[in-house]
């Protein structure tokens, strides 16, 4: 068995940072890592193509053939060069982790056993529409006969596009925390200002334009709040809307971090902010998870990844994306009412089981690997077809 998985992320420079003792930059790093070391033990090879790191090809000290390669920008190789990759590494089985339409078709017509595992949702507007349509058709085809998808919502858009609900496997992160451990939190009785957090890319459909508008709006009204950054990307156009929108000394760039500081700066918050825009590929955000794991209260966008598994009231308020004005009128709502905080941080407990998913990561890809009539039924057990009869 030679078992390659393609993904986002460079896999070999998780791999040295755990190894020189440093932290997860995002949740459930090191679960995913090690488990895919500890499939060496059963195949011939295990490798990872990081298809936005390299170029690089190596063994990692886990026994995992790391190889990097970009296929955009500087260097990068392409399709053909991906495919070529590919073909050299011979894999009797892939793992997609990214909803690539020219692998799932080269792994069709070579009858290589293919499991996408993905993480993303697919809207219904104009924008993408073809994309979304030759994703589907791939989708569809019999050489796939299960599609992973990360959480319930982002699994429904995939039978949008008309995979079988029966062959969709809606997947998440085992839990690392757990709300019912956490107290209560009461609105916070303290000089200084009221803090919100953001975290992830910083890119516009993250919607953290609409954050950083809402702050100068709540901020005109008269209450003292700040607003804390945390992610990847390019500080500069942001740092200059905080100073057109007047809030320079109130808004807090930290860059990356690590998950265990995200957990620390979640309980030095008052609240998260999550303002994904519907354009975004949204496939479940893990600040949800962790906010709600912490009792936080969140504000989140109307994105319609969150429609039907988080309740307006019950550990959240929701607003509508792309609008920082209604943003604002939500976080001077919380902020006046300290029954609202509360209520909210008491039901996030409520709101955490209601997002979770019994099928996790790794068990989805283990038993699709033995593939034994046990596991076949267990992986039928929990499609979305199932959960929703």
């Amino acid at each position: 068995m030679r078992i390659v998985f393609i993904q986002h992320g460079d896999y070999r420079e998780t791999v040295f940072r755990f190894l020189e003792g440093k932290g997860e930059t995002c949740g459930s790093q090191r679960y995913s890592v090690e488990f895919v070391a500890r499939l060496c033990s059963a195949a011939d090879e295990v490798a990872v193509l990081c298809v936005t790191a390299g170029p690089y090809d190596e063994m990692l000290p886990n026994g995992v053939r790391g190889i990097g390669m970009p296929i955009r920008g500087t260097g990068a190789v392409g399709f053909r060069g991906l495919t070529a990759r590919l073909e050299a590494a011979s894999p009797t089985h892939l793992v997609l982790r990214s909803p690539m339409t020219g692998v799932l078709r080269w792994a069709a017509d070579r009858g290589v056993r293919c499991l996408p595992m993905l993480a993303d949702s697919f809207g219904s507007g104009v924008r993408g529409w073809v994309g979304r349509r030759r994703l589907g058709r791939q989708l569809r085809r019999g050489e796939f006969p299960w599609v992973g998808n990360h959480n319930l919502n982002a699994s429904r858009s995939l039978a949008r596009l008309g995979v079988d609900p029966g062959r969709i496997i809606p997947w998440d992160w085992p839990p690392t925390s757990d709300p019912a451990g956490e107290p209560v939190l009461q609105p916070r009785v303290k000089k200084g200002p009221r803090r919100l957090l953001y975290v992830g890319s910083l890119i516009e459909a993250k919607g953290l334009p609409d954050a950083i508008t809402a702050l100068s709006i709540v901020r005109a009204r008269g209450f003292d709040v700040e607003l804390t950054v945390v992610g990847a990307g390019d500080q500069g156009q942001w740092r200059e809307l905080a100073g057109k929108e007047g809030v320079s000394d109130q808004v807090t760039f930290t860059g990356r971090i690590e998950h265990d500081r995200v957990i620390g700066y979640l309980r030095e918050h008052d609240i998260a902010v999550v303002p994904s825009r519907h354009d975004y590929p949204e496939g479940f955000p893990k600040t949800v998870n962790d906010a709600f794991s912490m009792r936080i209260p969140l504000l989140l966008s109307d994105h319609p990844v969150f429609a039907g598994r988080v309740r307006d009231g019950v550990g959240a308020l929701f607003f509508r994306g792309s609008n920082p004005e209604h943003l604002a009128e939500r976080i001077a709502e919380l902020l006046e009412d300290d029954a609202l905080y509360e209520s909210l941080s008491e039901s996030a407990l409520e709101a955490f089981r209601a997002i979770e998913c019994p099928a996790k990561w790794g068990d989805v890809i283990l038993r699709w690997l033995k593939g034994r009539p046990e596991d076949r039924e267990w992986l039928r057990k929990h499609t979305l077809a199932a959960m929703e009869e």
